[in-house]
């Protein structure tokens, strides 16, 4: 609700000076256009979506004759350029992140793949660390009124199971066990530690304490320009490069469909098609020598 009130409040201010029946496209434009120096292009899109449903609305009770806000549309987002690190940037991250539980965080976002949400919404049954299994089941959501909780994937293709790598497993049971000392030591009750990386007293870590520590990781690591979320396609460009098929890919991440992931990762797939032809030559030039 404070979000509507205060999208409610900027576009009072900007257009209510205009009557509703002398409205025009132009008028609308306009008042983009002022926005964009201080509100992003997503922000200013919810802006015109609430004046469109108010101008339907208004046309429904016969106020104005048609919606003009459908002849306009809002500026576009810029696409945000995709940045994954290299095998050498990784390490570089890793071993400059040297506090816990920070390196187990940042650790299992890179050999995982998945969101920033689904890590913070981890809880320990939700890990068969013998099995190396992850089971993603929820994601960790913030409410209005500032308080977080769980709820379940968006969609089916969000729920899903992920084998871990040994290291992941190693770092996350040593973890397990500095997390169960500090419950002790704190005298809370084991049960109330849900949360694989939450705070020892069963509260959740907020998404943005996680983002700020990445922030600062990544400057201390000479990694400018990098976004934590570019650590989700790290992920999935490296397994690309090692040669894993874009099905499986698609199903680590969580993607609604294939044809999303052949989308966000189009540009590498050239370069990987040139290698495996090369690699596809080499082959037989080996099986001509031998026979």
């Amino acid at each position: 609700m404070d979000g509507y009130r205060q999208r409610a409040k900027h576009i009072v201010d900007g257009l209510g000076d205009v009557s509703i029946v002398d409205l025009r496209p132009d008028h609308l434009i306009e008042y983009y256009d002022s926005k964009l120096s201080n509100l992003s292009a997503s922000t200013i899109t919810k802006h015109h979506h609430l004046i469109v449903d108010c101008l339907s609305d208004a046309v429904k009770w016969n106020l104005v004759a048609r919606n003009v806000g459908i002849a306009v549309e809002p500026p576009r987002a810029p696409k945000k350029e995709m940045k994954a690190l290299s095998v050498s940037e990784t390490h570089r991250f890793l071993d400059t992140c040297t506090t816990e539980p920070w390196r187990t965080i940042f650790h299992t976002l890179i050999w995982t793949g998945i969101r920033r949400s689904e890590l913070l919404g981890l809880q320990w049954n939700d890990l068969d660390l013998d099995m190396a299994l992850m089971t993603i089941r929820r994601s960790l959501v913030r409410l209005q009124n500032g308080t977080y909780v769980t709820d379940e994937p968006k969609t089916s293709s969000g729920a899903r199971s992920l084998d871990l790598a040994p290291s992941t497993c190693l770092l996350l049971k040593q973890h397990r066990a500095d997390q169960e000392r500090d419950v002790e030591l704190l005298g809370i009750p084991s049960s109330q530690a849900n949360f694989v990386f939450g705070h020892p007293d069963g509260t959740p870590r907020t998404p943005s304490t996680v983002t700020q520590q990445f922030r600062r990781i990544a400057s201390r690591a000479g990694l400018s320009g990098v976004r934590l979320h570019d650590l989700r396609h790290t992920h999935a460009s490296l397994m690309l490069q090692q040669g894993t098929d874009i099905k499986t890919i698609s199903t680590r991440l969580g993607h609604s469909s294939v044809a999303f992931t052949m989308d966000t990762y189009a540009h590498l797939l050239p370069g990987m098609q040139k290698a495996a032809m090369e690699k596809f030559e080499e082959a037989f030039a080996v099986l001509g020598q031998n026979s």
